[in-house]
C-alpha cells in the first residue's frame, strides 16, 4: 500500500491521495475491530481512542512514508518478514510505533488497568510533507492535554517542532554537478556526481579498454553531439570530434588507425 502523498488525485475526503485514504481506512477499522471508538478527520488524520479520566494524553503517529527510493532488499511495500524482521518502507517510521501504541492500548484495556486520563492515538497523513494534518486537527478538535510521538530514536526523541525548510545557493567555477535525495528531510540512498571530461579522453579511455572487441562506440556517440564518423575494416563505427582527431594516432592505443578516413 505506497502511502506517499499523492495531491495530483486528491479529492474530497482524500486530500493526500487515494492510497493514504485507504491506509487511514485500515488503520481506523483494526482499531475499531479491537473495540475502540475512531473518528476520521476529513481524511487528513484519524483518532483512535480509550476511555479514561478528563485529561487526554496524545500519542501521535503518522501513515504517510517519504518516496521508497532505490536499492531494496525485498519490496517496500510487500511486509515480508525475513529472519524475524519486518521489511517495508515506513515500518520504523512510523507505521510499527503506530500499531505497537495500538496494541498496547488494546493490552492495557484488556487488563483492566484503571487509568487517570483518557488517551487518544492520532494517525495524521501528511507527517512527512509538511504537517497539515495536524494543523486541520487542530482546527477542528482540541488538543491533547499531553502528548508524545513515538517517532525518530524513542524515547530519547520524543516529540517534533515542525521542519526548518531553506535553501542555500553558491556558485562554482565548476562543470562538475552532483545530485542526490528526493525529500528534504529523507537521506539520499544514493548520490551521483557528474564530472565531465574532454571527448578526446573519453575515446581514448574506451578504445583502451574496448580494443580486443569490435569498436561499437554507440552509448558514446548517443551521450555526444556534433560528432565526426570515422570508417574501417573490422572496426564497425567509430567517432571522434576535431579535437580527438588532432590528437598523435599513438596515444590511441590503436596502430590501425593511421589509414582511418572521414567520411
Amino acid at each position: 500500500m505506497p502511502r506517499v502523498k499523492d495531491t495530483e488525485h486528491a479529492s474530497e475526503g482524500a486530500p493526500f491521495g487515494p492510497m493514504i485514504r485507504k491506509a487511514l481506512d485500515d488503520a481506523l477499522a483494526r482499531g475499531k475491530a479491537l473495540g475502540f471508538d475512531t473518528v476520521d478527520y476529513d481524511g487528513y488524520c484519524g483518532a483512535i481512542d480509550m476511555a479514561g479520566g478528563d485529561e487526554q494524553l496524545g500519542v501521535i503517529c503518522h501513515l504517510d512514508v517519504v518516496p521508497e527510493g532505490t536499492g531494496w532488499t525485498y519490496p517496500p511495500y510487500g511486509g515480508e518478514i525475513h529472519d524475524g524482521k519486518l521489511y517495508a518502507r515506513g515500518t520504523m517510521d512510523d507505521k510499527g510505533p503506530a500499531f505497537a501504541a495500538l496494541y498496547a492500548m488494546k493490552a492495557i484495556k484488556e487488563c483492566g488497568v484503571p487509568l487517570r486520563r483518557s488517551v487518544r492515538l492520532i494517525l495524521g497523513c501528511d507527517e512527512e510533507s509538511g504537517m497539515s494534518c495536524l494543523k486541520h486537527y487542530n482546527q477542528v478538535a482540541k488538543a491533547p492535554t499531553l502528548s508524545f510521538s513515538p517517532d525518530a530514536e524513542y524515547p530519547v526523541v520524543n516529540s517534533e517542532k515542525m521542519i526548518f525548510r531553506t535553501e542555500y545557493e553558491k556558485k562554482f567555477d565548476s562543470a562538475i554537478t552532483l545530485h542526490a535525495g528526493t525529500r528534504r528531510n529523507v537521506v539520499p540512498g544514493e548520490a551521483v556526481a557528474t564530472v565531465p571530461l574532454a571527448l578526446a579522453v573519453m575515446v581514448c579511455s574506451y578504445w583502451q579498454i574496448k580494443w580486443a572487441e569490435p569498436m561499437a562506440l554507440t552509448p558514446l556517440m548517443e551521450a555526444v553531439p556534433d560528432i565526426v564518423v570515422f570508417r574501417g575494416p573490422g572496426f564497425g563505427t567509430a567517432m571522434t570530434t576535431e579535437r580527438t582527431a588532432r590528437l598523435p594516432l599513438e596515444r590511441l592505443s590503436a596502430p590501425e588507425m593511421d589509414w582511418m578516413v572521414p567520411v
